[in-house]
């Protein structure tokens, strides 16, 4: 959850001088196949707790929810960096273009 907050702060962040895996980013292929890793391994871990699996189910549906829209952001990032000769520069982009604005329809869309 962490990381998929600095990865949507990573605009805000990077003003502030917080350094953080998504503002220290080059190459946010690499980003986005880190939080898949652990993003996996919340799945794993949760189905090793004690709780009865029905339960761990709907932990995880509502963790999917928030997830997804991390890689909507992704996406966006991973467009964006192509503009720089496929490196990923912070200092490049403007803020509206650092912005993943999950309110307009199109993007909840692409999260689902």
């Amino acid at each position: 959850m962490q990381l998929g907050n600095d990865i949507f702060d990573v605009w805000e962040d990077h003003q502030s001088g917080i350094n953080t895996a998504a503002t220290g980013c080059t190459d946010v292929r690499e980003l986005r196949q880190t939080f898949s890793e652990r993003f996996q391994r919340c799945f794993s871990l949760a189905y090793e707790t004690d709780y009865a699996e029905k339960n761990v189910q709907k932990f995880l549906k509502i963790c999917s929810l928030a997830l997804a829209r991390v890689y909507v952001c992704l996406d966006q990032f991973i467009e964006l960096q192509k503009t720089t000769g496929s490196r990923f520069s912070i200092d490049s982009y403007t803020r509206k273009q650092l912005i993943c604005d999950m309110q307009k329809l199109s993007q909840p869309i692409k999260g689902i």
